[in-house]
């Protein structure tokens, strides 16, 4: 039998202070959610020659209507390295997108809607992994306003069901929630808290001096000094021999403005660092995870001042390490359409003769150096001149979800790192098509192909500190060496209000714990919390679970899994709940968490309860409650066989209309490949304030094949046409 004993010693009262202070402290770090065992993976390790490497590199290929050309074909590709071509020794089309990519990208630029597509029976179960990484230290407060609404719109339009996300701010002021995540509640969180920062690049004196103009200045822009000139001498900056009637400029004003602009270079050379180590950050935590991923970069341009620091050494190592993990950087300058002195939103000083109009282009061009080279040196795209934020994010995040992925073999023994080597790729005897790669000179050793997997990590052994569990709850990866399976959803009471479930399964027989131990027991370590969108604990919980052995070393565990369920009261808000199980014996842990979303309940507007799954036995649920939580085993890992009969549960909430309508999806990738019709509820009266109508029906499973799969579920009232949709992930062995 299995005991579940509380131990106060693992849970000192610090640990929402560690918790809050470890974790939302750190960068984003990859999560990387495994799929059950035996479970087929995105993309198994391609097979590599003794002394051979493989190199990969990814390529996107677009015809003159900038539409992407998906039916090329290897012998169509010239590859060449140091000019010498390459035979092609592998060849992948990549197609993570939704069907609804074209439809949504036709809207966005005004063209005609192709017409829509069947889901392929062969549909990826890989989604898009997509990081937006937000320069707040190089943006207007107007401009953040205007980037949030743009990011807001294409997670709520673009964003498909096995798509993941993360929102990154330069200046780490998003704090816990930067985190990769599926959950398009946790991203408007994060959008909601994204807010104006002051990188203090500020100039107080008068006439007020941009950084593009300090950078020309430095470069001896007679246009631009003589703008400042004639301002702060006609100012009474230079009370003396003031020569500007004569139209020149004395030396002690010509230090004075070289000095204002060696001062303000220095500034934004600093802050401008601080922004390439926050995404040096972001594209290193990636590495984790797999296949090709895109970094859109949201900034108001700045400048890269290589006279004054070494920027341009830090951007070759950046381009290198994005390369190395798959990375694509799509820039876009959030100014939008640029017209004019880019100054214009600023107080200036008034330019009789016309100085700035004649140096204006160069100050927008030393302003987008930096993004221009970040997206043509990791084969993105630089997308500039476009008050339609949201336009453009939609059309290029559809745009980058098809790719062609070319490898050729090379001897390891030539691959130097730090050695750079040029690369092209082109179609042959299509001139009419772009193909669009990594720029300039490339480090191929960043591009051999490699099987690396940080997420399954075991934590070490037992150690006089005693903190290695509460390290494997904080763990910035989700820890395997010990599987631990969590399922945490939302039940709505009206007597008690939004309860959190959180149920946990730590899988012994598949850590092979239980072998040569059926004598001496087992016994597992469990530490838990639910952190706020803050990344403060607002619950935690520990428990030691143990199970005796048996002396004849005959019987073993009955579920070979300790399981256990708690139930919390919560109020609305957004919340990660944290699971780490350790096996004190053996120095194993594991960790798991999800993130849930508890709406308010409103009278009048439907909301729904989580999804809970239950493989079918004789028992029969007739409702949905706490008691029924309690007595009935719902499914903890989701994972199941295609011969599983599988019911799905859920509760609908304050509908004041006479019923609703519910409907299921199920969905591989950002494919549907089942779908049931409508089916109608009666509700009754009392469901207008929190009753609830109960819903269960059979989850098909005949005919798809294994992977990974998205139920989701939607309920629409009848006369208001407002709804709510649950999701819910599950595996298929």
């Amino acid at each position: 039998m299995i005991a579940h004993d509380r131990f106060s010693k693992w849970m000192p009262r610090t640990l929402a202070f560690l918790f809050c202070l470890t974790v939302s402290a750190l960068p984003f770090r990859a999560q990387v959610q495994k799929p059950p065992a035996g479970q087929k993976t995105e993309q198994a390790a391609k097979p590599i020659r003794i002394g051979v490497g493989l190199v990969q590199t990814d390529v996107t290929v677009f015809d003159r209507e900038n539409r992407f050309v998906d039916n090329l074909k290897p012998d169509q590709f010239e590859l060449k390295v140091d000019g010498v071509e390459q035979p092609i020794a592998f060849f992948e089309l990549v197609a993570s997108g939704s069907p609804q990519d074209e439809e949504i990208w036709a809207k966005a630029e005004g063209k005609p809607v192709p017409e829509p597509t069947k889901p392929a029976a062969n549909a990826s179960d890989a989604g898009r992994t997509i990081l937006f990484f937000v320069d707040d230290w190089h943006m207007s407060a107007e401009d953040v306003v205007h980037s949030r609404a743009a990011l807001a719109s294409l997670v709520d339009k673009s964003m498909g069901v096995h798509d993941r996300a993360v929102i990154f701010a330069a200046s780490g002021q998003l704090g816990f929630l930067q985190q990769l995540t599926d959950n398009k509640a946790v991203l408007h969180a994060a959008l909601q808290k994204l807010n104006f920062q002051s990188s203090g690049v500020e100039d107080s004196q008068w006439p007020p001096m941009t950084e593009g103009q300090a950078f020309l200045i430095d470069q001896n822009d007679t246009d631009v000094i003589a703008y400042f000139c004639q301002a702060m001498q006609g100012t009474g900056w230079d009370p003396g021999r003031s020569s500007s009637r004569g139209g020149g400029c004395n030396p002690g004003l010509m230090q004075v403005i070289h000095d204002r602009a060696s001062q303000l270079a220095n500034l934004s050379a600093g802050i401008a660092a601080r922004s390439f180590a926050a995404l040096r950050d972001l594209v290193r935590s990636s590495a984790a995870l797999p296949s090709r991923k895109v970094i859109f970069f949201l900034s108001d341009g700045f400048v890269l001042q290589p006279q004054r620091s070494d920027i341009v050494d830090r951007l070759r190592l950046l381009t290198d390490a994005a390369a190395r993990v798959g990375i694509v950087i799509y820039s876009l300058d959030t100014r939008g359409l640029v017209v004019g002195l880019p100054e214009a939103k600023t107080k200036r000083a008034a330019d009789p003769g016309g100085n700035l109009v004649h140096s204006a282009l160069s100050e927008v061009m030393t302003q987008q150096d930096a993004l221009n080279a970040l997206a043509s040196d990791t084969g993105g795209r630089f997308l500039k001149n476009t008050n339609a934020l949201d336009t453009a994010l939609i059309s290029a995040l559809a745009e980058m979800s098809h790719y062609y992925l070319l490898g050729w073999h090379i001897d390891l023994e030539s691959v130097q790192s730090g050695k750079y080597r040029s690369l092209q790729v082109a179609v042959k005897d299509r001139p009419d098509l772009t193909v669009r790669l990594r720029q300039g000179q490339v480090d191929l050793s960043q591009l051999v192909a490699r099987n690396d997997d940080q997420a399954g990590t075991a934590m070490p052994s037992a150690t006089a500190g005693g903190n290695e569990l509460l390290e494997a709850l904080q763990s910035p990866f989700v820890l395997k060496a010990l599987p631990v399976h969590l399922n945490a959803g939302r039940l709505f009471q009206s007597d008690r209000g939004n309860i959190l479930t959180i149920s946990y399964l730590v899988d012994v027989n598949a850590a092979d714990l239980l072998a040569g131990k059926e004598k001496e027991g087992i016994k597992i370590d469990v530490l838990g919390v639910i952190a706020n969108r803050d990344g403060k604990s607002v619950g935690d919980f520990s428990e030691h679970l143990s199970w005796a052995g048996d002396p004849t070393g005959q019987t073993r565990p009955a579920s070979e899994a300790f399981a256990h369920s708690r139930f919390i009261v919560l109020e609305p808000g957004v919340y990660q709940v944290r699971v780490a199980a350790r096996d004190p014996r053996s120095g194993r842990a594991g960790s798991a968490w999800e993130w849930i979303d508890v709406p308010p309940s409103t009278p009048g507007k439907i909301s729904m309860s989580s999804v809970f799954l239950q493989e079918q036995t004789t028992e029969t649920v007739a409702g949905l409650d706490l008691d029924a939580l309690r007595k009935t085993q719902f499914s903890v890992r989701r994972s199941f066989s295609p011969q599983s009969q599988v019911r799905f549960l859920l509760n609908i909430y304050n509908s004041a209309d006479t019923g609703v309508q519910v409907q299921t999806k199920i969905y591989r990738g950002n494919q549907v490949v089942n779908q049931s019709p409508a089916r109608s509820l009666q509700a009754a009266p009392q469901n207008a304030n929190g009753g609830a109508i109960f819903f269960s029906s059979e989850l098909p499973l005949k005919g798809l094949p294994p992977g990974a799969y998205t139920l989701e579920i939607t309920a629409t009232g009848y006369s208001t046409n407002a709804g709510a949709t649950q999701r819910i992930a599950f595996w298929i062995q």
